[in-house]
């Protein structure tokens, strides 16, 4: 792509289907990224898919047979790669993963939640994954790829960044690059406990319906039962309200920073990565259109951004089998 075609790469399309009463249900999503110099040599084209139950639940397991893939009703080879998930990688090709943790301005950003923080991403250094920190006062620290290393740019002093873009915080711009990341990306937000509650910003709220994205809020956790106990002083009985993790408005709500890294570890079976290489399309012609389906039944949500790495972008679609 060179300029052209990397910019192009850096704006991916987006589609979200979910399954319904049909046979089969789909979500067009047009990619409108206008025209492009299509190169004379074959293109590849990268689909990145978040599979999920409803609720959450990631679907494990499927293979390259899982996908049924075709560009203009001419079907294609898909070659899948996925994160790495504890065992050895086979081939030597993962799908990376990064982290943006955001500090809140109340605990999210005390020095005991900076340790449990710390605990909790023990497992995620020997999986490769990069973390980056987004302090409350707006800077954004590099990534760090070990315990030593996070250590030391999470309770360093804030040094400074680069200019954000106008009107956004360095704390929006870097998430924003993390859009742009070829692999699985994921919001990890420090607001507060169950008896703190902190909404998040608006700021990240507006990012959390990300394509291929996963929003973890630590806020104490989404409302369960409502009980009624006796009054200490009065004598009568009260409300009380109990918290769990839960899924909730495009995020998963928790109760603690290990259960939301336990919660993005375990959705990291529930990401794919399908790239095939294709032949370069006639700019004359029509938009191509590319089609993956899905074979699992059951009702699924799925969440997919296309990468066009050196060809113009087709049209989209997305197909679950039910």
């Amino acid at each position: 792509m060179l300029l052209l075609l990397l910019d192009r790469a850096k704006r991916p399309g987006r589609a979200l289907s979910r399954t319904g009463t049909l046979a089969f249900v789909a979500l067009l999503a047009s990619i409108p990224q206008g025209s492009a110099q299509v190169p004379e040599r074959p293109g590849i084209l990268q689909v990145e898919l978040l599979i999920q139950r409803d609720g959450g639940k990631p679907v494990t397991g499927l293979t390259a047979r899982d996908f049924a893939v075709d560009l203009n009703g001419a079907p294609l080879l898909p070659e899948l790669i996925r994160p790495h998930l504890g065992d050895k990688p086979v081939g030597g090709v993962t799908a990376h993963t990064r982290m943006i943790v955001i500090l809140g301005p109340g605990p999210g950003s005390s020095p005991s939640m900076l340790r449990q923080l710390s605990d909790a991403l023990a497992p995620v250094w020997q999986l490769g994954w990069q973390v980056a920190v987004a302090r409350s006062d707006g800077s954004v620290t590099d990534y760090a790829v070990s315990p030593a290393q996070f250590q030391q740019i999470s309770t360093a002093p804030p040094q400074a960044s680069g200019p954000a873009a106008e009107g956004s915080t360095p704390a929006e711009q870097a998430m924003l690059n993390l859009k742009f990341f070829r692999g699985r990306r994921i919001l990890l937000f420090l607001s507060g406990t169950a008896t703190d509650h902190q909404p998040p910003p608006y700021a990240l709220m507006r990012h959390v319906r990300w394509d291929s994205a996963e929003t973890l809020i630590v806020d104490g956790g989404v409302p369960g039962q409502e009980y009624d106990v006796g009054g200490e002083h009065s004598g009568g009985p009260y409300a009380m309200q109990t918290y769990s993790s839960g899924f909730d408005g495009g995020a998963f709500h928790e109760t603690s920073v290990q259960m939301a890294v336990k919660q993005a570890l375990r959705d990291a079976a529930g990401f794919y990565v399908l790239r095939f290489h294709v032949l370069p399309a006639n700019p004359a012609a029509p938009k191509p259109a590319l089609t993956v389906r899905i074979l699992k039944p059951g009702q699924l949500m799925v969440m997919s951004r296309l990468y066009p790495v050196s060809a113009t972008a087709p049209t989209l679609q997305v197909l679950t089998e039910r």
